[in-house]
């Protein structure tokens, strides 16, 4: 069988090898939320590979199966194997969280290029919301590469976005929300959002394109208004992370970007994508 008889296995297929790719990946993310802003903070000797996964209460290093995601939490019940300090869900959520990101490109798009491109895309972005929900970080060193690679895939045609789109959306973006965060502090003389949050604005400008810049300003703002009241109970001292409202409304516009009421949120001028 070569690689273009793939495309005709069954759709389950598909969908279980979507999941398995993104537990695995999962459980990688679990990583780099954790080590990645204590690495940016400057904590000395730690790194996404080094030292090896360990417990963090006995600190005793992990078992190579206990590092399989889902498998390691159900067979050890949720607790170390070593001191039986309980596991957090965190890391099981993430995992699963990916596999439910990957599963729904596949159904969405099919196996494939653009499975995998978007399926990558997505990925980046549950990271930094995660990160972000944690710490108020979106670090520099995922958005601006995620930015620079949405701009180079538009050029190569693989994200359904033409070149002249992805630069305005990515520049757009950028100055929209820099723009509002000046005006803001020169009127309230407080930041109104982190100096991230441009930058992943521009991101998701150069992924899905100029057209899409008004529409995820909105329902970002909606989604971050919302949250904001979940969490603090309307207490205005608590700073809210943004960066998730935005990873959410990426989402929500790339499904349903063809739809009449997306048209209308764009101008008219939102279209297929991927």
């Amino acid at each position: 069988m070569d690689l273009a008889d793939l495309s005709h296995l069954p759709s389950g297929f598909w969908v279980g090898v979507a999941a398995l790719w993104g537990l695995v990946w999962g459980s990688f993310a679990g990583v780099v939320v954790y080590r990645l802003p204590r690495q940016l903070l400057g904590e000395e000797g730690l790194g996404l590979c080094f030292p090896a996964s360990h417990c963090a209460a006995c600190q005793h290093p992990l078992r190579w199966w206990h590092n399989l995601p889902v498998f390691s939490y159900v067979c050890l019940r949720g607790r170390c194997g070593f001191c039986g300090a309980p596991i957090g869900l965190a890391n099981l959520g993430l995992e699963l969280v990916f596999a439910l990101v990957w599963v729904a490109c596949v159904l969405h798009l099919g196996p494939g290029r653009e499975a995998l491109v978007w399926g990558a895309f997505f990925s980046v972005l549950v990271v930094l919301s995660v990160i972000d929900a944690q710490t108020l970080l979106l670090p520099d060193v995922l958005t601006w590469p995620l930015a620079l690679v949405g701009l180079l895939l538009s050029l190569l045609g693989w994200t359904g976005v033409d070149g002249l789109s992805a630069l305005l959306g990515a520049g757009l973006g950028w100055g929209m929300l820099a723009g509002v965060a000046w005006v803001f502090e020169r009127w309230r003389g407080v930041a109104a959002m982190g100096g991230g949050d441009p930058k992943l604005m521009a991101a998701l400008g150069a992924w899905l394109g100029f057209p899409a810049l008004l529409p995820l300003l909105l329902m970002s703002s909606l989604l971050h208004l919302a949250y904001a009241l979940v969490l603090t109970g309307g207490r205005r001292q608590q700073e809210v992370p943004f960066g998730p409202a935005m990873a959410v409304a990426a989402a929500i516009y790339w499904m349903f970007r063809e739809q009449a009421w997306m048209q209308v949120l764009s101008g008219g001028l939102s279209g297929p994508l991927g």
